[in-house]
């Protein structure tokens, strides 16, 4: 018998919920704010799911499921509307960020996956501002848990740095989650003037 939910259970109060990607059509949702997204930590074991950023969504005691976090309904989005190419560039100690060139003629979107709190190696920055003035380049943290920052550091190659000439930030969400917002929200039509906005309301 699956688990039932006690009728007198009350959440703790929402911390709100990613926002569905907004239609143009239809009213846009309000920003989420710090809801778990499950990511993959082992290849194997039987915790390989967690929720590195809020923790655990809830527990099962005798019987009973008790959630930490309450859900709103989200927006749905609509078909895509055009086909898109999205990539991953992950920094690395020692490269000269050759991977980068010429990839304004291969897709539509690019995440860089940064170090820490989304740094690159000053070799990287020419090539990522150019980018950045043709095709939508989001900074996401390789290290998987915690947000991109935004004032903290200001050297060629830091959050700062990038960020005020043009790249997009990834908030909370880890490359592969930002790739896939990225993603969505371009085949879906979405137009550079708001993508910002977008990653904004959806990865805080």
């Amino acid at each position: 018998m699956a688990p039932s939910v006690s009728p007198d259970f009350s959440p703790s109060p929402p911390c709100g919920g990613e926002a569905a990607i907004p239609r143009r059509s239809s009213p846009r949702p309000l920003p989420g704010r710090n809801t778990p997204t499950a990511s993959r930590t082992h290849t194997t074991g039987t915790f390989a799911f967690a929720s590195l950023n809020a923790g655990h969504i809830g527990d099962l005691l005798e019987g009973v499921a008790r959630f930490n976090w309450s859900f709103p309904s989200r927006a749905g989005l609509g078909l895509p509307v055009r086909t898109t190419t999205v990539e991953i560039v992950t920094a690395s100690l020692g490269s000269n960020g050759v991977l980068l060139d010429g990839l304004t003629d291969r897709v539509d979107g690019l995440v860089v996956a940064a170090f820490g709190a989304g740094h690159v190696p000053e070799s990287w920055c020419g090539r990522l501002v150019s980018l950045a003035r043709e095709i939508p380049v989001v900074l996401a943290s390789r290290t998987g848990a915690g947000s991109v920052l935004a004032n903290t550091y200001d050297f060629p190659g830091s959050e700062r740095y990038l960020l005020s000439r043009g790249l997009i930030s990834a908030g909370r969400l880890d490359p592969p989650k930002a790739r896939l917002l990225l993603y969505a929200l371009l085949a879906a039509g979405i137009g550079p003037d708001d993508l910002a906005e977008d990653f904004n309301a959806h990865s805080s």
